[in-house]
């Protein structure tokens, strides 16, 4: 049986260390923003050295996600896409893709919805929810 969980993201440890580095929460999740032109390669060097040990980590580049994600609606404006949750289930991952409003999610099985249901259980059941 193989072993399912979400990785860490690179920006839950990553210290802030010059002014072009800020905290913030995102799909309450927290995060480092880093301005300016970064190469990922350097940044994910940067994270390895910072993590002890051989813990698993990714390193995104949310504008260049969302450009893609843009390009796609643009040149295929009629086909409407859905983004497979098994590819990589990371919760800041997950609400930028949904804040695009025109992608969709593909779920295989109950955990996928489970988590799913979990990322955004305030837009499936808001607060002011009425009970009958």
């Amino acid at each position: 049986m193989i072993e399912r969980r979400r990785l860490p993201s690179a920006s839950y440890c990553s210290p802030v260390e010059d002014e072009n580095w800020s905290r913030c929460l995102f799909a309450e999740q927290p995060v480092v923003i880093i301005g300016g032109n970064r190469d990922a390669t350097q940044i994910a060097r940067h994270v390895a050295n910072k993590l002890p040990g051989a813990s698993p980590f990714f390193v995104m580049d949310m504008p260049s996600v969302m450009a893609r994600v843009d390009d796609w609606q643009e040149r295929l404006p009629r086909v409407q896409a859905y983004y497979a949750l098994r590819c990589n289930a990371d919760p800041v991952l997950a609400r930028m893709l949904a804040d695009s409003a025109q992608l969709g999610f593909a779920v295989t099985n109950a955990e996928e919805l489970a988590m799913l249901i979990d990322y955004f259980i305030d837009i499936f059941c808001p607060r002011n929810h009425k009970k009958f």
